[in-house]
């Protein structure tokens, strides 16, 4: 099941998507992250999206992120230690 953010992912929004993330975790689906649409970005976001992973690791849910995120995100991604939102390889149009 994809999801795709809203322009602003930051503290204010985090509730939200963390309500998100829960109820598609509860539900066993797999869950591709798509962000495509996100401009501004925050740490709270990067460590909401950390433990969901470890979250959905731990239930053997499929979590994926695709690597939609622009440039300049992707570069404040690897920069504070969350490189794993670039890709995850396999999926197609991702880096590799």
């Amino acid at each position: 099941m994809p999801m795709e953010f809203k322009p602003r992912c930051t503290v204010d929004s985090a509730s939200d998507i963390h309500k998100e993330l829960m109820q598609a975790l509860e539900a066993g689906e797999a869950l591709t992250l798509d962000f495509s649409t996100v401009r501004e970005i925050d740490l709270t976001f990067f460590q909401l999206l950390a433990a969901a992973q470890r979250s959905f690791e731990r239930a053997s849910v499929p979590l994926h992120f695709t690597a939609t995120l622009s440039p300049e995100l992707a570069d404040k991604a690897r920069l504070t230690g969350f490189d794993f939102l670039v890709a995850t390889p396999g999926l197609p149009g991702e880096e590799m």
